[in-house]
């Protein structure tokens, strides 16, 4: 029982403290760094925003089915083209699918939009708020999970894929030049399950996906 558990476990209650710290200082570093928080609609006529499976609720009073957001990615876009450069979100987002240590089907998630940016900007923001919350919460930038421990003082490790493929691969690549039928025929033949979504190819490989979900 949780409530048994906050009175009896110190590091049970440390952690709601922190994560509550957590989101008040994420809140400070969007402001200062000029984002607007919005809140944007729980329930939607047409989920969008990602690739979930949705949770479906009914709108009595519309006589309407509608569904639980999946992302709020699509609300915030009519914002920023609306006139809004900066806003941000910190909010439940809902997907019916597994239950796991890596995945709920209910979760807290933040997502920005900032015009006029690149990804270069994205990078020096990340790494700026990882490296406050460490700071002002902590007081210090070291952070320690489990085994490991990550040092948000030093700029995260930039790689092109071709970078990361060589220094992480378990054996020797062969780079070759592949058009997308013949790319997507091999992955067929590697019983991997593509998806094609506006020009894009998104790959899953379940057989390595631990491996790399550690990596990544």
């Amino acid at each position: 029982m949780q409530g048994m558990d906050l009175i009896s476990n110190d590091e049970s209650r440390n952690t709601f403290k922190v994560r509550s710290q957590i989101l008040s200082g994420i809140r400070q570093f969007m402001v200062n760094r000029g984002f607007m928080e919005v809140e944007t609609p729980m329930m939607q006529v047409i989920p969008g925003g990602a690739a979930a499976r949705p949770f479906i609720t009914h709108h009595n009073a519309l006589d309407l089915d509608m569904y639980l957001r999946i992302a709020p990615e699509l609300y915030l876009k009519r914002l920023v083209v609306g006139g809004f450069e900066r806003v941000f979100e910190i909010n439940r987002n809902f997907r019916n699918e597994g239950i796991s240590v890596r995945h709920n089907p209910e979760f807290t998630m933040m997502e920005l939009y900032m015009a006029y940016a690149d990804y270069k900007d994205l990078i020096e923001l990340t790494e700026s708020l990882f490296r406050t919350l460490a700071q002002d919460i902590l007081g210090k930038t070291e952070v320690t999970y489990g085994d490991v421990t990550l040092d948000f003082g030093k700029p995260f490790e930039k790689l092109t894929m071709r970078e990361a493929i060589k220094k992480y691969r378990t054996r020797k690549p062969t780079w070759r030049i592949w058009t997308t039928s013949t790319l997507r025929k091999r992955l067929l033949n590697l019983s991997a399950s593509t998806l094609k979504r506006a020009g894009v190819w998104a790959v899953s490989l379940p057989r390595s996906s631990k491996k790399w979900q550690k990596l990544i």
